[in-house]
């Protein structure tokens, strides 16, 4: 699975505790669908306004374990999910991270839902 000993030093115990118990959830299912969540997650970013290199880390890895919990927990709405990943970034990332993720998560369900055939709220 993901290391996060690398980007330790970045936060205090506490939310490290907090964001593992979150993303842990999903690791080995995120793990196992990375390429095609980072694919869809390659379509909705806007190269006008963020540059596709410079994205962080940890906005990646919660837009890769939101849509491993979109396209895997049928019971969990997506407006759930949605919400629940931006006040994750809004915790855990930069002033900036809760829009993006919005707008890329956003965009990727509405997708899943026209063009994957998603079928739940």
């Amino acid at each position: 699975g993901f290391r996060w000993d690398k980007f330790r030093h970045l936060f205090d115990e506490e939310d490290i505790r907090e964001f593992e118990k979150e993303s842990g959830k999903h690791e080995e299912t995120a793990v196992e669908q990375e390429d095609i969540n980072s694919a869809t997650i390659d379509k909705f970013i806007d190269t006008r306004h963020w540059d596709t290199d410079r994205i962080a880390l940890i906005d990646r890895v919660i837009l890769l374990v939101a849509l491993t919990e979109v396209r895997n927990f049928e019971k969990i709405p997506t407006s759930v999910t949605l919400n629940e990943y931006i006040e994750i970034a809004k915790s855990f990332s930069s002033p900036n991270s809760a829009a993006f993720i919005n707008g890329v998560l956003n965009s990727a369900i509405k997708h899943m839902k026209n063009c994957e055939g998603l079928m739940k709220p």
